[in-house]
């Protein structure tokens, strides 16, 4: 996997959405970091924190039979944390202080991680 392209991919992600974004992270199902964005963050704490979810967020989806996994909404007081799926093997994380209208973040994450690295990366797109 190419980390230059993918911090890219990342940081033209959250320059794109509709509601600013302080960053974004893309995690392996078992924990891994891969790569975030910026890269002043603790990523080990990051890949940590969205495993768990994603593991509580399945174990509660096959318990109440409502299928796979495919996203999950984490919101307090002073942001949101997102994590959705790609390609059945990433999870992509994205903390947002405020959104404004959640269908228009959701309808901006690629499905998958060809989507994500063909996200257009000119200079302008980056925050």
């Amino acid at each position: 996997m190419d980390y230059v392209k993918l911090e890219r991919a990342l940081a033209t992600l959250i320059a794109s959405l509709p509601d600013e974004a302080r960053w974004s992270a893309l995690v392996t199902l078992d924990g891994e970091i891969i790569r975030y964005y910026p890269t002043l963050l603790d990523g080990d704490h990051i890949a940590a924190l969205t495993h768990a979810i994603v593991t509580q967020s399945r174990h509660i989806l096959n318990e109440m039979k409502n299928g796979d996994f495919r996203y999950v909404i984490t919101a307090g007081t002073d942001g949101f944390y997102l994590t959705f799926l790609l390609d059945a093997t990433y999870l992509l994380g994205i903390n947002i202080e405020q959104i404004s209208s959640l269908d228009a973040v959701i309808k901006r994450i690629p499905p998958d991680m060809t989507s994500l690295f063909a996200l257009p990366d000119g200079e302008d797109n980056l925050p």
